[in-house]
């Protein structure tokens, strides 16, 4: 598909094409022929960045010595790569920001480009986030770290929330969207396809890995979220839970108790579900 030109492709790598390609897929479907350059920010999420460029010219320089680390290293690795992309692509001159904030870093991404919006600062943003995970630090300094399931069932590996859950499994890619304030996005006939209500983030400053054990902070930050949205029955009005879901047994009991904290009393039971169940821990 033609997502990106071929000089594009050839200049940088795995987790900013996943970010160019998502981010053009967006745009044709919002419909949107040009943006206003000044009135546009694009705003992306990244735990990783370029830790495939550290790959692939760590095992140069070992093999060959300094001469045969890429000239392009330094541009191919840094985390605002996917945005300066995107910006390029679309002849963009409004905010450029690059979030990494481990697995919560596209949720921030977006949450600030809406506030963004909310402030009046800009019209539109594109948002979303991108990681390129398979990699051999990243998989080897997981499973050295005991993160992996050893399940050896492919259906099995990541099962969130499921009694028989073991650990994670790498999964990669990126996903984007077109956030626009609603009088804009009205006044365009654009297709909507729903709207953010609310956002927060806090940190869980218990561990540098592992949440804190009952969940408190975990429910503090989704209570803040449903606040922020101003719905007219608070909690009662949600749905659904997409959840972190990691499959890891202390993260989902964790994430759990939160949970029941929150929804436990409702008359109808919540659905939660985690996507890391369908395409791994990107």
């Amino acid at each position: 598909a033609p997502w990106m030109e071929e000089r594009v492709l050839r200049n940088s790598t795995a987790f900013s094409h996943y970010a160019i390609a998502a981010a053009a897929q967006a745009v044709a479907d919002a419909g949107i022929e040009t943006f206003d350059p000044l009135r546009t920010a694009v705003v992306i999420g990244s735990a990783l960045g370029g830790v495939d460029s550290y790959a692939d010219d760590g095992a140069r320089f070992s093999a060959g010595g300094p001469d045969a680390i890429s000239p392009k290293f330094m541009v191919n690795s840094l985390l605002n790569m996917p945005a300066a992309h995107i910006a390029l692509r679309y002849g963009l001159h409004g905010p450029q920001l690059s979030i990494a904030t481990a697995c919560a870093s596209s949720h921030d991404a977006m949450g600030l480009a809406a506030r963004m919006i909310e402030a009046g600062e800009i019209d539109t943003a594109i948002t979303g986030g991108t990681d390129c995970a398979i990699s051999p630090l990243v998989f080897f300094g997981a499973r050295n770290n005991r993160m992996f399931t050893p399940q050896p069932d492919p259906y099995k590996t990541c099962r969130p929330f499921n009694k028989e859950r073991f650990g994670v499994m790498l999964g990669e890619g990126a996903g984007m969207f077109v956030l626009e304030r609603a009088d804009h996005a009205r006044k365009r006939g654009a297709k909507v396809y729903g709207r953010l209500r609310g956002y927060a983030t806090l940190a869980d400053g218990y561990h540098l890995s592992s949440p804190e054990p009952e969940g408190r902070w975990e429910q503090r930050v989704m209570e803040l979220a449903i606040d922020n949205a101003r719905l007219p029955g608070g909690a009662d009005d949600i749905d659904a839970v997409i959840a972190h879901g990691t499959g890891t047994p202390v993260g989902d009991i964790a994430e759990l108790g939160a949970l029941n904290r929150i929804y436990g009393n409702r008359a109808q039971p919540m659905r939660v579900m985690s996507p890391k169940g369908n395409f791994g821990h990107p």
